[in-house]
């Protein structure tokens, strides 16, 4: 019999750089305390922002040549979706990004973060485009047949919010990105995909580049406001618990996590089912179900197998061979 495993095998020891500041923005959305007006957030029912763009563009911006920074929100949480953003304002606009305030989400309070992203919508100089990739999404990419790994996902996502800019008909110069996997490979990958683009992939770029910062405040702003927002498409389910910041070491996320796992079903679509704890929680409390084929079969009857076989592989019957009669592609 296999040995059970403790929580801190299943979820992990605390790290300090996963702070639960996140929570508290989380449950200002959700109006817990009352300070909180949803309404000065330009955010859609969080099922209509869910692996489609949402896109700001001020129409000032349309004629002015633009740095553009890209980061994302979310990489590490087993719940809730993964929110990239890209932020693009005039090439000479950093000092005025600054004297607002942008600077990294990470170490910005979460009053401030929404504070920072209602002055960006309403900044002519400012505009961003969001996509928030579902739990859904993201798992489905990395147990597919074919795996795609999350710094292949991330990389796409990358592309297209580029690709989505230039569509719009805006003029990008340079583009600045917080690096995910080798920042050299992915600058080289970048500038190949966009030729005409100066780039500049590197570590910490959210707290070096201002234009990133201000896509870092976008990305957070929203990936906190799908999690206060979301809304459970499986009927029957019952939330319980309040999810906290979906980290796995949130104490929070720990309690919903053991709380909302079904033993037949698994968890709702919130759950980020290909992350090692929510794997390791199923394999320790789920019940396992043997998917096998069935070992006896008819010998009269074919197996499935055969009809997927190319067709020089099948025997032609008698008849046309008899007749002489040949296939033929035109007439």
């Amino acid at each position: 019999m296999n040995k059970k495993r403790s929580e801190s095998e299943i979820f992990g020891s605390d790290s300090e750089d996963e702070k639960y500041d996140d929570s508290q923005a989380i449950k200002r959305f959700k109006g817990d305390d009352g300070e909180f007006d949803s309404e000065n957030i330009p955010l859609p029912e969080v099922v209509g922002i869910l692996d489609k763009p949402l896109i700001h563009i001020p129409e000032t911006l349309r004629s002015k040549q633009l740095k553009m920074g890209i980061d994302e929100a979310g990489r590490g949480p087993a719940l809730g979706p993964m929110v990239y953003a890209c932020a693009f304002s005039p090439m000479d606009y950093d000092d005025a990004l600054k004297k607002i305030g942008v600077g990294d989400s990470k170490q910005i309070k979460a009053e401030t973060r929404t504070s920072l992203f209602q002055t960006m919508n309403s900044d002519e100089n400012i505009g961003y485009i969001i996509h928030a990739l579902s739990p859904n999404y993201l798992s489905n990419g990395m147990l597919q047949i074919r795996k795609r790994s999350l710094n292949e996902i991330s990389h796409t996502c990358a592309v297209g919010l580029i690709q989505i800019a230039l569509d719009q008909g805006l003029n990008i110069s340079e583009v600045y990105v917080d690096t995910v996997g080798d920042s050299v490979k992915y600058q080289s990958y970048l500038t190949t995909q966009f030729p005409t683009i100066q780039f500049t992939v590197t570590p910490k770029a959210d707290s070096l580049f201002p234009c990133v910062s201000t896509a870092s405040i976008a990305a957070k702003v929203t990936r906190d406001w799908c999690i206060a927002k979301w809304t459970f498409p499986e009927n029957g389910f019952v939330n319980k618990a309040f999810p906290g910041s979906g980290y796995p070491s949130d104490p929070d996320t720990k309690k919903w996590l053991l709380e909302h796992l079904d033993p037949i079903f698994g968890y709702p679509k919130f759950v980020r089912f290909s992350w090692a704890p929510v794997k390791l929680l199923m394999q320790e409390k789920a019940i396992a179900v043997d998917w096998h084929e069935e070992e006896e079969q008819d010998p009269t009857q074919p197996r499935m197998t055969t009809l997927l076989k190319k067709k020089s592989q099948r025997k032609r019957p008698p008849f046309f061979e008899a007749a002489g009669l040949q296939q033929v592609a035109d007439f």
